[in-house]
């Protein structure tokens, strides 16, 4: 009578062995690398201005932010250049306007395949005192009211006169009937400005822009 349960019980736990080695091995886990919605370079725009000390700098960061919400500073791997490079040029994320020239231009910051613009000005601002002419002539004429009845009259350049932008030193001359004996001589432009202080009495003066301002 109790024979049956010894052929039973064999192919229960073959059953079970099957069953076990049949199970089907987990899914692996699937990594998603973010990815980058936005490149943001900081400052946006720039604006300088180089005056006499010679240089003007600024310092650029740019950030990658991630659609999981993410954000790296990614300076370091950037890659910089400028579209006009008479107004400045790089060290690594530094721009260095030296005053060669002024004008706008556009900088491009590139990380990978995505490059960001960044639209740039620079002006050149100098002054220079000439020899016996006072150390304050500045403040002098900053703080004067103008008269036009005894402004001196130019002789040199004519109006009109077309200045090539290699041209080094550049002469004004000029005749006055006033009894002015310090003058403001100026250049000025969109992006320049220079100014050069000169001494003179009657007859025809001169004074010149030097090739290096």
């Amino acid at each position: 009578m109790k024979r049956p349960l010894f052929l039973v019980a064999p192919y229960l736990l073959g059953m079970a062995v099957l069953m076990a080695a049949c199970a089907p091995d987990p899914l692996p886990s699937l990594v998603v690398e973010p990815v980058v919605t936005v490149l943001e370079v900081l400052p946006s725009a720039l604006d300088l201005t180089v005056g006499n000390e010679g240089v003007a700098r600024q310092v650029f960061v740019a950030s990658a932010h991630f659609d999981d919400g993410t954000t790296t500073d990614v300076t370091s791997e950037m890659t910089w250049s400028i579209d006009d490079p008479r107004l400045g040029g790089f060290q690594g994320a530094l721009f260095v306007a030296g005053g060669a020239a002024g004008g706008r231009g556009v900088i491009r910051a590139k990380w990978n395949a995505v490059v960001v613009s960044v639209p740039v000005s620079v002006k050149i601002q100098r002054s220079r005192t000439a020899d016996g002419a006072p150390a304050n002539a500045p403040s002098l004429f900053l703080a004067a009211t103008e008269d036009p009845t005894r402004a001196p009259t130019i002789v040199y350049p004519v109006t009109g006169t077309i200045v090539p932008p290699n041209l080094g030193d550049f002469e004004v001359h000029w005749t006055d009937g006033s009894g002015n004996d310090l003058y403001e001589l100026s250049l000025r432009s969109e992006y320049l400005d220079l100014r050069v202080y000169q001494r003179g009495i009657g007859g025809v003066t001169f004074g010149s822009f030097s090739g290096d301002e």
